[in-house]
């Protein structure tokens, strides 16, 4: 949930953030919290809408897709990109 979901808002790039999570998993195997957030997870939903500094932990995410995955995550809503400008990342490019 980002953010802002966490806050009772709702925007459309919502889902990018929701990406993001999706493919930290994805390339990963894990979830990007700590696991003792992971087994209270309200944890998680408190410390992502009462703080600015609880970011998911990229540290296994390789580097090919991990500029993609940082794009996806930025905190506030409006610096994240929009689907149509992640279409066009770079991570993109070979198959389009």
């Amino acid at each position: 949930m980002s953010p802002e979901a966490c806050k009772g808002e709702c925007h459309v790039r919502t889902d990018v953030w929701s990406l993001g999570i999706m493919a930290v998993q994805m390339v990963t195997g894990d979830l990007p919290y700590p696991h003792q957030d992971v087994q209270l997870s309200h944890g998680i939903l408190h410390k992502l809408s009462t703080r600015t500094d609880y970011r998911p932990n990229l540290d296994q995410v390789p580097g090919w897709c991990l500029d993609f995955i940082k794009r996806c995550l930025i905190f506030e809503k409006d610096g994240r990109p929009s689907a149509d400008e992640l279409l066009v990342d770079p991570l993109f490019a070979a198959v389009t």
